[in-house]
Formats: structure tokens, sequence, C-alpha cells
């Protein structure tokens, strides 16, 4: 089977390649036309960033929220044109992202380039909370068009190891009609509690951006992603239960469950489509992109 899958994808990988190159570039251009469009970046609206990160206690009072947005024209280092810097002092709970190529380091909005993978290393800070409280991240998609091919996973604390993560975003993202397995209405992710008597940096998580065909996690699109996908090829939520379709993302650790890249509910040749197009992929050579 694996061999038959091989030949599929080397008959078709230049033509698909190329469909998704000009898809790819096209939406390149409408982004970066928008942003101009609005002046370089969206605040104080629906769509305000691509990814809305929070940092709240149990009321999910005295917090704050960071933007990030893969957006044409951004850059991976400190960009103002598209970067925002924190300017709100009064909440008392912090995210930001701490770039140490910003200056400031302290940003409301965070950008890179669209097809960018760069780990964003977020940090919470203790502005001045009194007491000790439960804590949570709560994410939500404002505008999936440039993350709706990546997989977003959220990095354990402190881990110098990138692929040490804790939690799938999109598995606890917020979104309209969404029915969370675990029963929870929110899909809150749990942090250590924050104490009053802290202050600064309590916790720093890193939010971790991967190609949804890098099935592997290595940060390229190749032969291995393949073996991933034929070791599970043709199962389902028939064979396998609760591991599919809605189910990806509740084992991070379950990288088959991943081959299922379009989460249809199955392992099939959608799939092999979409590891075609992002064939050869590599997120530290742009002209892979």
């Amino acid at each position: 089977m694996k061999e038959k899958l091989e030949k599929i994808v080397s008959s078709v990988k230049e033509a698909g390649r190329n469909s998704w190159n000009f898809v790819r570039d096209n939406a390149k251009i409408l982004t970066f036309g928008v942003a101009l469009a609005v002046g370089g970046y969206f605040v104080d609206n629906a769509k305000a960033g691509n990814l809305r990160v929070y940092n709240k206690t149990d009321s999910f009072s005295n917090g704050s929220s960071m933007y990030i947005q893969h957006i044409g024209g951004a850059t991976e280092a400190y960009d103002e044109s598209f970067d925002l810097p924190w300017s709100n002092s009064s909440n008392t709970l912090h995210i930001y992202s701490n770039n140490p190529n910003s200056n400031p380091n302290l940003l409301q909005i965070d950008a890179k380039d669209p097809n960018s993978t760069t780990t964003f290393n977020t940090e919470l800070l203790n502005n001045g909370f009194s007491g000790t409280a439960n804590n949570y991240l709560r994410f939500r998609m404002c505008d999936s068009n440039n993350f709706e091919w990546k997989n977003i996973f959220l990095g354990d604390a402190d881990a110098n190891d990138s692929n040490n993560i804790v939690a799938d975003v999109k598995y606890v993202i917020i979104s309209d009609g969404r029915t969370y397995l675990d029963g929870t209405p929110y899909g809150d992710f749990n942090l250590p509690d924050v104490n009053g008597t802290d202050t600064g940096v309590y916790d720093k998580r890193k939010i971790i951006i991967r190609n949804h065909a890098d099935l592997n996690r290595d940060r390229k699109v190749n032969g291995l992603d393949f073996v991933v996908l034929g070791d599970v090829w043709g199962k389902s939520n028939i064979s396998d239960p609760n591991r599919f379709g809605s189910y990806v993302g509740a084992d991070v650790n379950d990288l088959g469950a991943y081959a299922d890249i379009d989460r249809n509910g199955s392992v099939d040749f959608n799939d092999v489509g979409y590891l075609n197009t992002e064939w050869l992929y590599n997120a530290d050579d742009p002209n892979s992109w």
C-alpha cells in the first residue's frame, strides 16, 4: 500500500504544488492589500489578529489578551508597521510576546509572514493581581485564513525543545458552534495558580506553529511524514473510535491521528493530496514555500 501511495504522490505532486503555490501567492497579495488599507494591522474589531490569546483568572477579569497575526508584509523580527506595542498597563495580568528583536518587547499584536512557522515566545506577567486564583489561557481564531493550513500547539513552560507540546490550540479554541469533547464550554487551558504575592513573569509558554502536513513535526514535509500517513492509511473513527475527525488534538502525541489532515474522520486520498501540495516544504528554506 505504501508503494502504491508513493507512486500516486510522485505522479501528481508537481501539478498539485503549482496549483497550491498559485493560490497561496494570490492570497498573500490580497492579504497585504487589506492590511495596507487599514493601516497595517487590525485593532478593536472581530478580526483583530488571526489568533487571540487570553490570559485571565477564574472570573476572566483582571486579564489581557494578545493577537497573533500572519499577514503579508510582516517580517520575522519586530516591524513597527505590523506589530502593536503594549500600551494598556491597567490590566493586572498580562500576556505578551517576548521578542528579543523588539523595542519595546511588550507587544499586544505580534505579526509574522503568512508562511512563517516561527515559534511565538510568550510570557505571562502579574502586574498587581492580589490574592491567589486559578489562571487560564483561552484561544479564539478570529480569522483563520493564514492559520488554516497549520497546526498550532501550546508548548510546555520554559521548554527548550519546541516539540515539547502540551495542548493543541485548535482543539481547545473557542469557536461559534463548537462542542468540546471534554464537556467544558470554553476550552480553557489550565495554568499554574497565580499568586498575588509574586509579581513579574510567573509563567512562560511557547505558541508553536507547524505545517499541517508536517506529521512528524521536524519542520519538513518529506518521506518521513508519508510513513506516518501510511501507517494509519484507511483508518477512521469506525475502525479506531475517538481518534480522527474532531478528536484530532485530543492526544497531542498521537501523530497518526494528525494524518487525518482535513479532520474529516478518516485517513484517505484527501489527506494524500494535502501532503502532496506541501511536498518538500522546509520551514528553514523560504524557497520551498
